[in-house]
């Protein structure tokens, strides 16, 4: 057995030297084919890793251009905060802001329009594409739309108690009037059917002196913005009453 274990072990140096070199030589070309074909497989699945990010990457672009402009909100500013949050509308009768006309109703009115006026730069108004009147101190005069349409909602309201807020209107002035609270009513419509609430539903009930079906009372949870934040994101630009009444129209000075 000795034997038979040296005469393996020294096998070797018994072939004669051109069947060795066959030998190595063949050796040698397999162990370079398979790293050949090692290196070839690991070409091949970079490409196609290269080709999946891709395609991925094109998917991503291309589904981003076509996303609903609501998944792609856009803010006329872009330093101010919004913060979205579940919120119950207010009952009638715990709302601040209805009823005949007080002293109470009109300072909750006239506070929510403290930060209506605001300072813009001329690159923000590039940026949304406009142009407005400068201002005294700087910077140009801004609303956001959430303002325009809520000064809408309270011509409106001043319209319905136009005895109070209108006393003495002439003829042209109502005239006036109307047209404005006409141009109210289709903004508003505009933003509703633009900014619809698709996130609640108006349910009804029956009642025992309707034959018709009543407005349920029960109140539904709405994706509301916390209007504190977005004031205090909009203080350091706020036009104060003294600066709007410096402004002057200069096609109308001699």
């Amino acid at each position: 057995m000795a034997d038979m274990d040296a005469f393996i072990e020294n096998s070797d140096e018994r072939l004669p030297f051109l069947i060795r070199e066959s030998i190595d030589e063949g050796l040698d070309k397999s162990r370079f084919s398979g790293i050949k074909d090692f290196l070839f497989n690991k070409k091949i699945y970079l490409h196609i890793l290269l080709i999946i990010s891709y395609t991925l990457i094109s998917f991503v672009v291309i589904l981003s251009f076509h996303q609903p402009i609501s998944q792609r909100r856009h803010n006329a500013l872009q330093d101010i905060n919004i913060y979205y949050e579940p919120r119950k509308y207010s009952l009638m009768r715990d709302s601040p802001y209805i009823g005949p006309p007080s002293d109470d109703v009109d300072a909750a009115w006239n506070k929510l329009f403290n930060s209506m006026s605001v300072r813009v730069s001329v690159s923000e108004l590039s940026y949304n594409n406009q142009e407005s009147v400068p201002l005294p101190k700087g910077g140009h005069l801004a609303w956001l739309g959430v303002y325009h349409e809520l000064h809408c909602v309270k011509v409106l309201r001043q319209a319905n108690y136009r005895d109070f807020y209108h006393p003495n209107i002439t003829v042209e002035e109502l005239r006036d009037l109307q047209v404005h609270a006409d141009h109210c009513v289709d903004l508003l419509r505009e933003a509703l059917m633009c900014h619809g609430d698709t996130e609640s539903l108006t349910t009804f009930i029956w009642s025992e002196k309707w034959t018709k079906p009543l407005l349920s009372p029960r109140r539904s949870y709405h994706r509301c913005m916390n209007w504190d934040i977005l004031v205090e994101s909009l203080k350091g630009r706020i036009v104060d009453e003294e600066e709007m009444d410096g402004l002057k129209n200069p096609r109308l000075t001699v």
